[in-house]
Parts: C-alpha cells; structure tokens; sequence
C-alpha cells in the first residue's frame, strides 16, 4: 500500500504549524494529549487528517449570532480588580 508522504507531518512541521517547540509535542504525547499519531521505529508521525480533525474538535467556537453585538448572558464578563492600583493594595497590606 502506497502511502502519500504529503499527508503525514513530523514534529518539527507540526510544532512550526501551531507556533510551539517540537518538545512541548513531546510532552503532550507523555501525558497523551494532543491528536493520534504513529510512531515507527523511533520516527513520529501524524496524519494531516488527524491534526485537522483535532484543531477543529479544539476550535474555540463563538456565535456571533446577535444582530446588536452585546454578549450572550453566559458569557463571562472581566472581573473587577479587588485593588484598582497598587498603592491601594499596598495600604491593605500594611493595615493587616
């Protein structure tokens, strides 16, 4: 069976397509994460058809959907900083 060497990317490619080092990779295979991928001998592989199925299935996904472009109420908003500046948080410090 012919296989088109085109549609496997090593870590190397596959690391510079998603603006990583190739170590980060490794670690995620460690800690079995990330898409499939084929190991043979100690060469590793993915297939392109996984990394596209797992970059959608990793996709973060918006609706966009209202037409006034406020936010959906689950959606959620900035936290308030306990202290606006840093004095303000230094004065609390030195008052405890």
């Amino acid at each position: 069976m012919a296989v088109d060497a085109g549609s496997y990317l090593n870590e190397r490619k596959l690391a510079k397509r998603w603006g990583m080092s190739h170590q980060t990779l490794q670690r995620w295979r460690v800690m079995r994460v990330g898409p499939p991928y084929l190991k043979i001998g100690g060469a590793v592989r993915d297939r392109l058809c996984d990394i596209e199925q797992y970059e959608q299935t990793t996709l973060n996904k918006r609706d966009v959907s209202r037409p006034d472009g406020k936010p959906h109420s689950q959606e959620k908003q900035p936290a308030a900083p306990i202290y606006p500046t840093l004095k303000d948080a230094l004065q609390a410090d030195a008052s405890d």
